[in-house]
């Protein structure tokens, strides 16, 4: 999930530690409660890591000092996020290069974490052009990276939809014992276990598919268009790679299609023939309510 980086939400004990990772020094400090860390400064070329950096490259790059002011991920890794800029006004967010495995309690580049070819060389990723659309509810980028979010992670509505009315209607205590005694769907809020398999789908490709936002203008201003319980392809009519450059395919698909990087399940799934000519739905395997 994606949360503020209080000290009781950060995965390990950080304060103290030095990391030195292909090439790059991280020196994590706490300051009362607010996590600092001495990096390399993100604008330089020399701040990106490599395997084949010599171990002197990591006091190359000119630093920086930068508060941790959010947290992506709580199961098996957390990403840390930092200012770009100190300046006054500032608001980009970026992650650092290096994120934290949970279970082994090990630092590892974040190109480690993420399935992708070799070739692949990631570098910082805002949060406000990329991450946020999936790692919260409602993401909405905002113009000079004034973004707003419902709420932090991925909540009810991320999958269930708006569900203002749903709460409203179900403020009638008769109107819920009625619900619990005739039973059937609730037409004041979407439910994917309801959907056919194609539209249940629909809700996890929003953010496992290889989308394309037709409209970024439109984006950054208000968000994504698509809500729950809709045909995704009206608002994304290109979810598969369709105008990936000849460059870009090789690197997130296979040569028949299939996705080749992690966050694309749905590509391949919707392909195959049990999606296709049977009711496979995300839903058959995965539960979000126990994840």
């Amino acid at each position: 999930m994606t949360q503020l980086a209080t000290p009781d939400a950060l995965a390990g004990e950080f304060d103290g530690v030095e990391v030195v990772l292909w090439g790059q020094r991280y020196r994590f400090e706490r300051r009362g409660d607010q996590l600092w860390v001495d990096m390399p400064d993100p604008e330089s070329g020399l701040s990106k890591p490599h395997r084949a950096h010599p171990p002197d490259a990591a006091d190359r790059a000119p630093r920086v000092e930068r508060p941790v002011v959010m947290l992506t991920g709580s199961h098996h890794y957390q990403v840390l996020w930092v200012p770009r800029s100190m300046e006054p006004g500032a608001r980009e967010l970026l992650n650092l290069r290096i994120v934290y495995l949970i279970g082994e309690r090990r630092w590892i580049p974040r190109s480690a974490a993420f399935l992708m070819p070799p070739e692949i060389r990631q570098g910082v990723v805002p949060w406000h052009m990329s991450c946020i659309k999936c790692h919260a509810t409602r993401g909405r980028p905002g113009v000079e990276a004034a973004t707003d979010v419902i709420e932090f992670g991925i909540s009810c509505e991320a999958c269930h939809g708006p569900a203002e009315e749903h709460i409203r209607v179900n403020q009638n205590p008769l109107r819920r014992y009625a619900r619990h005694l005739t039973g059937g769907p609730d037409s004041s809020v979407t439910n994917p276990a309801q959907l056919d398999h194609a539209r249940a789908s629909h809700v996890c490709a929003q953010c496992h598919s290889m989308l394309a936002i037709p409209d970024a203008e439109d984006y950054i201003a208000h968000g994504t268009r698509f809500r729950p319980g809709q045909d995704i392809h009206e608002t994304y009519p290109n979810i598969r790679g369709e105008v990936l450059s000849d460059e870009q395919a090789p690197e997130r698909l296979w040569g028949d299609g299939d996705a080749r990087v992690t966050g694309g399940e749905w590509v391949g799934m919707s392909g195959s023939r049990c999606f296709t000519e049977g009711d496979l739905a995300c839903t058959t395997c995965h539960s979000m309510h126990d994840a």
